[in-house]
């Protein structure tokens, strides 16, 4: 099912912070899943895409309310199988769904709805913003880096340099030193000898 698929992935992310509203379109037939998250629980709701979004999470703030108030311990250590809270718990549910039934009827909700659409879109744009600022951030970092590894890369490369210049130039000296000591060799007695 892909609604089961889209809570598990939502709930494995480990992306849901306290406080967060979050609204996920499923597809045009199952219609939008709502997450509201607070200090110690989640509740989701899957809702038309007629029903604006603001309306979606009043649903659940009214259903979060209501197992926070009433929905004890006790009540949870009592129930022994499934469905033991159905009936405590149908008749509240339906009054919420009675309270907020015709939220996707009437022209204002409509503009509501697209009004939350435009909402929704400006938060991902924020989102998307912020993120590139942060990765921006990081290459700018990683650059800094790379600058500062080039320039002792290059004082390295000066440093190697000098050093064979060095090193090739006691070897010329050697070399002339051994050639003007062998040609002295050679040149003193032939020099000596006809004087």
């Amino acid at each position: 099912m892909k609604i089961d698929d889209t809570v598990s992935r939502v709930l494995a992310s480990g992306n849901l912070t306290s406080g967060q509203r979050l609204s996920i379109t499923v597809d045009k037939v199952i219609g939008t899943l709502h997450i509201l998250t607070n200090s110690s629980d989640a509740v989701l709701g899957v809702f038309s895409e007629a029903v604006p979004r603001r309306s979606a999470f009043e649903v659940l703030e009214s259903t979060s309310a209501f197992v926070k108030d009433q929905v004890t311990p006790d009540l949870l250590a009592g129930a022994t199988k499934e469905g033991d809270l159905d009936r405590f718990c149908k008749e509240k549910f339906r009054d919420i769904c009675t309270k907020h039934r015709n939220l996707g009827s009437d022209k204002m909700s409509k503009i509501g709805v697209k009004i939350e659409e435009v909402k929704m879109v400006v938060e991902q744009n924020i989102n998307r913003v912020l993120q590139n600022a942060e990765d921006l951030e990081a290459v700018e970092t990683k650059s800094e880096i790379l600058r500062q590894d080039a320039q002792q890369f290059q004082r390295r490369g000066e440093n190697i340099k000098r050093a064979l210049w060095w090193r090739n130039f006691k070897l010329k000296c050697t070399i002339g030193l051994l050639i003007a000591v062998v040609l002295c060799y050679i040149f003193i007695p032939i020099i000596s000898k006809q004087m």
